[in-house]
Parts: structure tokens; C-alpha cells; sequence
């Protein structure tokens, strides 16, 4: 399907999430009405929580499509309450907005069954968007554990945003699963310059008819807490 064709039938197919102007800027005009799916890759200490903290309390609550709102679960497999420093403790010093993140619910823990224990959240819950943090704690290396978790987000109603962990190699070259650079609708990579992240985003399958070179060279600068 040619370019043009696409992008009018992603226009015609979903109207769009409600976003303040930066989050436009960054994203063009993520679906509302039909889920996404975004990876948010980095190596460690790049900020990633921080991004997504940031991202979820603008993204969540009563807007001009939800009078009710709109809810978030953030799975925090990554930091949970039991290792001391938490995800609700980064929000506090983040000083994120309290408005904001009652639509996000932090679930510190999944036990053993995970995909069985996910749905029964979801279910429960009325979640618009989940978050998990971060993919890498749950299918480490292995190929068919990272195409089960794809497997299982094609089949939920629900928006995904996924976080991965990429290490680099003795030759300086990023090691991980590359189905989350190619499979997702959305791609943002982070990287600590030594006081804050920036956030490139590789790939954005929303731009409508914004020039690609524009995407390609676009970078915002994110306040990190670690």
C-alpha cells in the first residue's frame, strides 16, 4: 500500500488521543479509538520510568473524549516496592501532578502466572492503556517469550506501551530482541547525556504527511530522576 494511501486510512480509521501541544509535537496524533502499540528502549539509568511517569499523568484523566477518564495500570515489574526505591517514590520526586496519576494505577508485583493474572487486572479494571515496566524482567532473552508477549498484546483491546533493556556490545553495537524496533506502532529510544535523557523517536507509524526527514532528526530533551 502506497504512503499516502496508509496514512489516510489510518486518518479515516481513528480520531485522536487528546494531547497537550508537546506531546503532539513529539507524536503527531496517536489513535484514540483503536489501540497502539509503543516500545521505549534504552540502556540502564537512561530514564526510561521517568519518561513514561511523565508521558502516563499527561496521557490519563477525564478528557474531551472521556468525561469519566481515562485509566492507566503501570506494571512495575522493574522497580517493585519490595527493593526499596519505587516507582511511587520517583513520582513524588518528580512531583508529578496528584490529578493525574489517581488514573494510574502502580501494581508493584505479577506472580508466576503472568498472562492469566494480566487479564484478570485488565478485566477488572477498565484500563485504556497499560504499561509494562519492563518486558525485558519477564522474557529476558528468550525469542519465544518476547513473541508470546506480542502474541498476547495483538489479542487485548487495550494500548501497550512496552519497555526494553538494550546493553551494548564490546564493538558498540546494541544487543536485544529487534522485534520491538520493527513490530510496534510507535519507537522512542532514550539515552542519558549525563544530566538529562533525550528521547529520539525512531519511528512513528501516526505521522500522517509530516516529511520523514523531520521525524528522523527530532529529539526532545527529558528532566530525569533517578
Amino acid at each position: 500500500m502506497q504512503t499516502q494511501q496508509l496514512n489516510k486510512v489510518i486518518k479515516d480509521k481513528s480520531i485522536p488521543t487528546p494531547m497537550d501541544h508537546r506531546y503532539r509535537k513529539w507524536l503527531f496524533m496517536l489513535p484514540y479509538d483503536d489501540p497502539f502499540v509503543m516500545s521505549v528502549s534504552g540502556e540502564a539509568f537512561a530514564g526510561k520510568s521517568s519518561f513514561l511517569l511523565r508521558f502516563m499523568s499527561r496521557l490519563c484523566g477525564k478528557n474531551s473524549r472521556n468525561k469519566q477518564g481515562d485509566r492507566c495500570l503501570y506494571l512495575n515489574i522493574e522497580e517493585p516496592l519490595r527493593r526499596g526505591k519505587t516507582i511511587q517514590q520517583k513520582c513524588r520526586t518528580m512531583r508529578l501532578s496528584p490529578v493525574s496519576l489517581q488514573y494510574i494505577d502502580i501494581i508493584d508485583d505479577v506472580g508466576a502466572d503472568f498472562y492469566s493474572e494480566l487479564t484478570k487486572i485488565l478485566e477488572q479494571g477498565n484500563y485504556k492503556y497499560v504499561v509494562i515496566d519492563s518486558v525485558s524482567m519477564i522474557a529476558g532473552a528468550s525469542t519465544n517469550k518476547h513473541k508470546e508477549m506480542w502474541d498476547y498484546i495483538q489479542s487485548r483491546p487495550e494500548s501497550f506501551i512496552v519497555v526494553l533493556h538494550y546493553t551494548k556490545s564490546k564493538k558498540g553495537k546494541m544487543q536485544g530482541p529487534t522485534m520491538w524496533e520493527h513490530n510496534p506502532d510507535i519507537v522512542v529510544w532514550l539515552a542519558n547525556d549525563g544530566t538529562r535523557s533525550v528521547a529520539s523517536f525512531k519511528k512513528n507509524r501516526y505521522l500522517g504527511d509530516k516529511p520523514r526527514l523531520a521525524f528522523d532528526t527530532y529529539k526532545e530533551e527529558v528532566v530525569s530522576v533517578f
